[in-house]
């Protein structure tokens, strides 16, 4: 799955709801993973690439392109705009649970990690949590796919038998298409048989 890069808006992001005065920052940030994803600033007549953490781009007017972007260090990001980073939400935070071959059962050391699961869950009290299949590709597509929603199914139980309510969970299932370790054709890799928790 690709996260979205996490932007950081000042003001507005629309330049056509700029008065003569107002002007907007918009700051690329990296992922808690480290990842940098990319936006593009754009106005009535011009537009600014932002791909590298700590970037910002200003407009200061519909009628006039944005800035070129400049780069901003962690600390002077801190210190600038800590009043709108203490009003972001937290990240979301990833769980990766493993399966044995060709089934909908935990391996011990992901049934161990459950507890975390359900912690991180109540701390944050969770809005929407998913819960997403997946599968080596050992065996026919459609079956992998039936296996990989049974896996997310089966975690989905999990949580709910320990009072995670149904309709916070989103589910859905990948099967071999969406490989963390690409394979070729029926070629067990453990690291595929899995689901993924993301807690919101």
């Amino acid at each position: 799955m690709t996260a979205a890069p996490l932007v950081l808006l000042l003001v507005f992001i629309a330049g056509a709801l700029l008065g003569p005065k107002q002007e907007t920052q918009v700051i690329l940030l990296s992922e808690a993973d480290g990842r940098v994803g990319a936006v593009e600033v754009r106005t009535e007549v011009g537009s600014s690439l932002l791909n590298e953490a700590g970037q910002m781009a200003q407009v200061t007017a519909a009628d006039r392109p944005p800035a070129e972007p400049v780069k901003l260090s962690q600390e002077q990001i801190e210190a600038d705009y800590a009043e709108v980073l203490a009003a972001e939400p937290p990240r979301p935070k990833k769980f990766l649970l493993y399966f044995e071959g060709g089934s909908a059962r935990l391996t011990a050391a992901s049934q161990a990690l459950l507890p975390q699961i359900l912690s991180e869950i109540r701390q944050r009290k969770s809005a929407t949590i998913g819960v997403y299949g997946h599968s080596d590709r050992v065996g026919a597509a459609a079956y992998n796919l039936q296996l990989s929603l049974e896996r997310a199914t089966a975690v989905r139980d999990l949580l709910t038998a320990e009072g995670v309510k149904p309709a916070l969970l989103d589910i859905d299932s990948h099967g071999e298409g969406n490989p963390l370790v690409p394979t070729a054709d029926n070629v067990a890799e453990p690291r595929n048989r899995r689901v993924e928790v993301v807690v919101r």
